[in-house]
């Protein structure tokens, strides 16, 4: 039987807001928001949390937070106008890694980051981007 739930890709950004315990982001991991959704990553999203969370205790809730999480493979999605954007981003930092995770975040329902930038990029690359607040609303879901 197919999944139902919908398919949602996270931004290290997030991940890392839902170890220091951001109210929001942990919220994702509550039973609700788990019934709804499937939650996945990238390679560059692992190896991004695996550099942010060096210390003990980050290794520990990253040991808890990775057993949510699905790994998917990735592809770069260059489009014209996303290649547009970027270029008007020129004085902004475009890293190749955002350029990855977007591409991954593709084939998902929902794309959650923190980063305005992405955010940005993904609207204009047909990706939907919300932050966890806004997509915990609208499951009903309060932080």
């Amino acid at each position: 039987m197919p999944d139902k739930r919908l398919k949602v890709f996270l931004d290290t950004n997030v991940l890392i807001e839902a170890l220091r315990g951001n109210r929001a982001a942990s919220a994702l991991f509550t039973s609700k928001p788990e019934e709804a959704v499937s939650y996945v990553v990238d390679p560059v999203v692992v190896q991004e949390l695996l550099l942010a969370s060096a210390s003990e205790e980050n290794k520990t809730n990253l040991n808890d937070l990775i057993q949510h999480l699905q790994v998917l493979g990735a592809e770069v999605p260059l489009s014209p106008q996303l290649l547009e954007s970027i270029q008007a981003m020129r004085n902004r930092l475009v890293h190749t890694n955002e350029l990855l995770i977007l591409g991954a975040a593709r084939d998902c329902d929902v794309f959650l980051t923190y980063d305005n930038d992405l955010r940005e990029l993904g609207n204009v690359a047909g990706v939907a981007t919300k932050t966890p607040e806004e997509f915990l609303a609208e499951l009903g879901v309060e932080p």
